[in-house]
């Protein structure tokens, strides 16, 4: 298992857009709140068998908000869930324009 504090600073500090490899094989795990894909444009991209994110059934996987655009590419995604009263799926809420891509989801 890889904790989640590393991968969660990369993102933290996309400015507009980026593209953040994730080596394959590893696991990342959330710590009960989803990503934040907050009015940037941001790409996940691993290799081979694929990384995974594991929201551990706390938390939904990502929260797309803003018009921020997530595209995943080989990435597993684990025990994400559904928020509380809000509606949505596990794999991502998009409010105010945003966009997730799943048809690049492994």
């Amino acid at each position: 298992m890889t904790t989640s504090v590393g991968f969660l600073d990369a993102i933290a500090a996309v400015q507009q857009a980026a593209t953040i490899f994730l080596s394959p094989g590893r696991r990342f795990v959330l710590n009960g709140s989803p990503i934040a894909v907050n009015a940037i444009n941001l790409t996940l991209v691993s290799v081979g068998d694929g990384a995974t994110i594991d929201a551990q059934g706390l938390s939904r996987l990502f929260d797309v908000t803003n018009g921020g655009v997530l595209e995943l590419q080989r990435i597993h995604l684990r025990n994400g869930v559904a928020g509380q009263g809000g509606g949505g799926a596990p794999l991502a809420a998009a409010r105010g324009g945003g966009e997730a891509d799943r048809k690049s989801v492994v």
